[in-house]
């Protein structure tokens, strides 16, 4: 942990005081840890990694409409029993 805080720019003791202490990391200070950890974000809050694909589908799916989205949603939803 002290490895990762000092290569993203801060104290020592940063990253652990967020994993140990529950302090909460600014958005800038997050992006750096992951910068260094070679994840993204999303894979850190959420467990998801964002690969280049994952990215591209988010992208197209904000800028499309409601219908749209509505339809991905359902295309990729699992069957619901009736």
């Amino acid at each position: 942990m002290r490895e990762v805080s000092l290569a993203a720019g801060r104290a020592h003791g940063y990253v652990n005081s967020i994993l140990n202490e529950g302090k909460d990391p600014t958005i800038a200070n997050l992006e750096a840890v992951c910068r260094v950890l070679g994840v993204s974000m999303p894979e850190i809050l959420y467990g998801i990694p964002l690969t280049p694909e994952t990215q591209e589908l988010i992208s197209l799916l904000s800028r499309a409409s409601a219908a749209k989205q509505r339809g991905v949603r359902d295309l990729l939803a699992p069957d619901k029993e009736p």
